[in-house]
């Protein structure tokens, strides 16, 4: 499945993607394909981007060795959303 997904992104031109997801596997996919991404958990990871990079905003954080504790598990959690977070999809929004 992520590999469709990563298909679509290149054949869409795709440069933003927001996943609830907490596994690295669409970041796998990215890799296998040569696409170049940045994963993106706050609005400071934002300054280093570069126009042809898909930005991969992982919105309840990742399973990623060192960054377990990004992960938002409850709903209590999320409605306390970051305001980091927050100004990232209000950004992006179209």
């Amino acid at each position: 499945m992520h590999r469709a997904i990563v298909s679509y992104i290149r054949k869409s031109h795709t440069k933003f993607i927001v996943t609830t997801n907490y596994d690295t596997c669409l970041e796998e996919a990215l890799r296998e394909a040569g696409v170049r991404y940045r994963r993106v958990q706050d609005e400071t990871e934002l300054a280093d981007a570069s126009g042809d990079e898909v930005m991969l905003y992982k919105i309840h954080g990742s399973a990623e060795t060192g960054r377990e504790d990004s992960i938002i598990f409850s709903d209590e959690q999320e409605a306390r959303l970051p305001e980091g977070k927050k100004k990232i999809l209000d950004n992006w929004t179209y």
